[in-house]
């Protein structure tokens, strides 16, 4: 897919979020799922929106497989969603106590995925400012503008401290684990999207409990490279 790849500890994690692109290939070649709809218009260099947990899951078992067969990868390793801690990891938020992600999001820290100042300098990420002013209102982060009153190209913003883009902002990021732990039917998106404002949901520490059925337009993923059992 022409996806870079950065070392994360012992992670190798997609630089950028899965794309329109990306899910499209995905999409006529396998069959599986539809092509989701965002509502909006979306460039090929947009993340992807709209995609449940399982069809992330789902694109991450047909990308294994076909870069497996082609020899891109060897068949010990294997793509996946980062779990939660991993996702932390890969955003630099210092270890949380807590079995499950929503204890560690109430033991977490208060500092966001571009320092401790709010609010967020110039080109922080892509988040609900002046730009979607006429979309979300008085719902916007006051004094900032990103430019985009929705999905931005990929990239287009400062990377964080391991060099990954969009960790905050852009799309919500689905991660592997359940909300409570134990499987339960509410997943876990992480990152803040295009339409977040709230000064409490931006923080590193925060972890969105959604169905893993839901298709928010602001909801999409990126996945890690990590051999088979792990």
């Amino acid at each position: 897919l022409g996806m870079p790849l950065v070392p994360v500890g012992s992670l190798m994690v997609a630089q950028f979020e899965t794309r329109v692109s990306d899910f499209r290939e995905f999409v006529t070649d396998s069959g599986i799922v539809p092509m989701p709809s965002s509502g909006f218009p979306q460039a090929l260099n947009h993340p992807v929106t709209s995609v449940t947990a399982s069809e992330a899951v789902a694109f991450c078992n047909w990308l294994t497989l076909r870069e497996q067969q082609a020899g891109l990868i060897q068949s010990n390793l294997y793509y996946r969603l980062p779990t939660d801690l991993e996702w932390s990891l890969m955003v630099g938020e210092e270890p949380a106590a807590g079995a499950t992600p929503e204890e560690r999001g109430r033991n977490g820290g208060d500092a966001f995925p571009w320092g401790s100042e709010w609010p967020p300098p110039a080109q922080s990420g892509n988040y609900a400012d002046l730009a979607s002013s006429s979309t979300f209102g008085q719902y916007v982060i006051e004094g900032y503008n990103d430019g985009f009153s929705t999905t931005a190209p990929v990239g287009s913003f400062v990377p964080g401290p391991n060099g990954l883009a969009d960790l905050g902002g852009n799309v919500w990021e689905w991660v592997s684990d359940s909300y409570h732990g134990g499987g339960s039917a509410l997943g876990v998106v992480r990152g803040g999207g295009w339409d977040s404002h709230d000064q409490n949901v931006l923080r590193t520490s925060y972890r969105n409990p959604v169905p893993t059925g839901s298709r928010g337009g602001s909801y999409g993923f990126r996945f890690v490279l990590v051999p088979v059992g792990e």
